[in-house]
């Protein structure tokens, strides 16, 4: 028996690393769920008195090169026409290949409420937008202009999706995410 991790807030996900604790054949992967901890008056502030594992739980396979966070920030001008896009992607670990970035025109998404379209397969890939040729790195900052962007406001949610995939060991490694963003002041 390994002890892998605790958390508290119900509501924020918890991601816990069990590589290491995993052998060869059959493992067990167990959790212990209390009625109350020591953050259960805060949860309670807002009249939430939930105990138990509501939300999915999963186990998943990352390859051995994987990118690890994606911030995005997008800057409009001040004629709110051009958009500067600042991207910053870390990776795992220091890794040689290339990293691909589709970017897709905006998109209206008032009609995208249900859970389906918030996975990677439902967004939409755009074109390619650019290629970075990674050595040895495991932080990569990227920064480009585009012309005539949609805002986005309550009434236009406009957002654009960048898809990123990351591309290493002669294109048998890969691993790729997806975010959407808007331009707005």
């Amino acid at each position: 028996e390994k002890y892998v991790g605790y958390k508290e807030d119900s509501f924020t996900p918890a991601i816990f690393e069990i590589n290491k604790y995993l052998k060869e054949g059959n493992n067990l992967i167990s959790c212990i769920v209390t009625h109350y901890c020591s953050g259960s008056w805060l949860e309670d502030q807002d009249f939430w008195r939930l105990s138990g594992i509501f939300r999915p739980v999963n186990i998943i396979l990352y390859p051995k090169n994987f990118i690890q966070d994606v911030f995005v920030n997008p800057i409009l001008s001040e004629t709110l026409d051009v958009g500067e896009l600042n991207i910053s992607i870390k990776l795992n670990k220091k890794t040689t290949g290339k990293i691909q970035l589709f970017l897709s025109d905006s998109e209206d998404k008032r009609d995208k409420i249900n859970i389906e379209d918030f996975n990677i397969n439902s967004l939409t890939r755009g074109p390619l937008f650019t290629e970075i040729e990674i050595k040895d790195q495991d932080e990569i900052n990227f920064s480009k202009l585009i012309e005539n962007v949609s805002i986005y406001s309550h009434e236009n949610p406009n957002l654009y999706t960048l898809f990123i995939k990351l591309i290493t060991d002669g294109d048998t490694n890969k691993h790729e995410c997806a975010i959407e963003f808007g331009y707005r002041k």
